[in-house]
């Protein structure tokens, strides 16, 4: 006697009756979520209160979303970072409005200076902004509050007839700078010339800037030969939500820099699919990593070169060739950045410095490159009290537990929990020893070793009174850019994770964005 089996059409409506009970329990508990939150916040604001409603809606239209298009199941990880980084995005930019996020009133006047200069409105050799934007930039928040939240949404969407121009007493800022500055230039410019508010131009020069992160970003993790999980997780950060959607050229520096070891890994291990396209792009975002930072990044760009080389299985070479041609290219690098770490008065992207050897917050000097020099075990000493001291602030900082101004503060739980879906991400697959070799992780190992130094001691010139124990001024989202290029150095061939565990770390990462959000809401809001 046989059996009766469901027939296909049964498990498709039991499968759709599972797909629709879960987006329903899903959106059930998001509304729990947003009902007790209300509680912490019914005093503020009506248009406060409009912004935290709008945060929980785009959270259940993502979640709809994803579990419709049923990426997660297809594993198709770019399709997640669309879906996900889109409201990410405007959740962040909502929760963080302009000068909440770090340095952001000096990237205000900078892209204001460039719009000016390029549309051939600077005079005197000042920073020169329309009346309505110096009255905005004249506030200087950097910790939220109610007042200064409700008087931004309520201006989002506001337009001026006002055309008037003014200085401000700052020089006029270097063209130079365009490369780190040029997609929020041109918002900025397009605003003037459609009379945005001051508000609504900064709003939709950050909307330039997130635009040109997410695009190239997307790029970057299509193109990923593997470990395109981890990258993923990364983009998710905290600490890289809230500076995307923001004037900070740390937009543009993390984009360029995922780019760049994306299309780097992608000539190395897939160079049978290399298109005239990839180079072009590559030569480009090569550009702006090298002229940004003060080219702290520069090393990313010799993983191409140098992974030829590190490849046992490779082309044959004598060992005194592969010395000679690593000394080499480090010492184009170190000369490449020879002129941002002795001239300390060069207002550039790690060293904000006013006056040659002098420390801003102390009045006293600096570090110099020759004392440095001259005392070799006492640098050593440096740099290693700096580790012990203050490596976990960096692990901190980079994921996110310091965001703002340093003063919004997460639960440490929730680093500890992005901590572990790094460290699962990066095993997410088995390593393939053949084609990514030991050789090559202790390349990108050494090369990310190369650009935390290097980073520290631009800070130690520019940032740090001579005499102290440790580095000052070093933060963790410095090091975003070469998260990937540490973490990937943890896939293997015995510790990998199967694919229903892969499912599982990639649902935890949009779960956790949302956690994020959830304990962000009180601290700023």
């Amino acid at each position: 006697m046989k059996h009766a089996t469901n027939s296909p059409l049964e498990e498709k409506g039991s499968s759709k009756l599972f797909e629709y009970g879960f987006i329903i329990l899903l959106l059930i508990v998001i509304m729990i979520l947003y009902f007790n939150q209300q509680v912490l916040i019914n005093d503020k604001s009506r248009i406060i209160m409009l912004v935290y409603t709008i945060i929980y809606i785009l959270i259940g239209i993502t979640a709809f979303i994803l579990i419709k298009s049923q990426s997660i199941k297809e594993l198709k990880i770019e399709k997640v970072f669309i879906i996900c980084i889109i409201p990410l995005g405007i959740i962040y930019t909502l929760l963080f409005p302009q000068g909440i996020v770090p340095d952001e009133w000096t990237h205000m006047y900078f892209v204001d200076s460039l719009a000016s200069q390029i549309t051939g409105k600077e005079v005197n050799t000042k920073v020169t902004m329309r009346t309505v934007d110096v009255q905005l930039y004249n506030m200087q928040i950097q910790n939220p509050n109610s007042d200064y939240y409700t008087y931004i949404f309520d201006n989002i969407i506001d337009f001026t007839s006002n055309n008037e121009y003014t200085n401000i007493n700052i020089d006029s800022v270097s063209l130079t700078s365009l490369f780190a500055y040029f997609p929020s230039v041109i918002g900025t410019i397009i605003s003037r010339i459609f009379g945005f508010g001051a508000v609504m131009t900064v709003y939709f020069a950050r909307l330039c800037n997130f635009a040109f992160y997410f695009s190239i970003t997307y790029q970057a993790i299509k193109k990923l030969p593997f470990g395109k999980l981890l990258l993923l997780a990364i983009t998710m950060l905290p600490m890289t939500c809230h500076q995307m959607f923001s004037l900070s050229y740390d937009a543009v520096v993390n984009a360029t820099s995922f780019f760049c070891i994306s299309y780097g890994l992608f000539f190395i291990y897939e160079a049978k699919k290399i298109q005239f396209s990839d180079l072009i792009l590559y030569s480009i975002c090569s550009i702006l990593v090298l002229a940004n930072k003060g080219s702290a990044y520069a090393f990313i760009l010799v993983i191409p070169i140098l992974a030829k080389y590190f490849n046992p299985n490779g082309d044959l070479i004598a060992k005194k060739t592969k010395i000679i041609i690593f000394l080499i290219l480090i010492i184009s690098i170190l000369l490449l950045n020879y002129r941002s770490l002795m001239n300390v008065s060069s207002n550039s992207g790690i060293q904000a410095v006013s006056g040659a050897g002098i420390v801003p917050w102390t009045g006293t000097p600096s570090y110099t490159l020759s004392t440095l020099l001259n005392d070799i075990p006492r640098t050593i000493n440096l740099f290693i009290n700096t580790f012990v001291e203050k490596g976990w602030w960096y692990i901190t900082t980079a994921i996110g537990g310091a965001l703002g101004w340093l003063s919004i503060l997460l639960p440490n739980w929730i680093i500890n929990i992005w901590l572990g879906v790094l460290v699962l991400s990066s095993m997410s697959e088995k390593s393939n020893n053949d084609v990514f070799t030991y050789e090559h992780k202790l390349l990108y190992f050494l090369t990310s070793f190369g650009i935390i130094l290097l980073v520290m001691l631009a800070m130690a010139l520019a940032w740090t009174p001579m005499g102290y124990a440790t580095i000052e001024g070093v933060q963790g989202r410095y090091f975003i850019p070469i998260i990937f290029l540490l973490f990937i150095c943890l896939q293997n061939t015995k510790l990998y994770l199967k694919e229903n565990m892969i499912k599982i770390v990639l649902a935890l990462i949009p779960i956790m964005s949302v956690i994020s959000i959830y304990n962000l809401i009180p601290l700023v809001l």
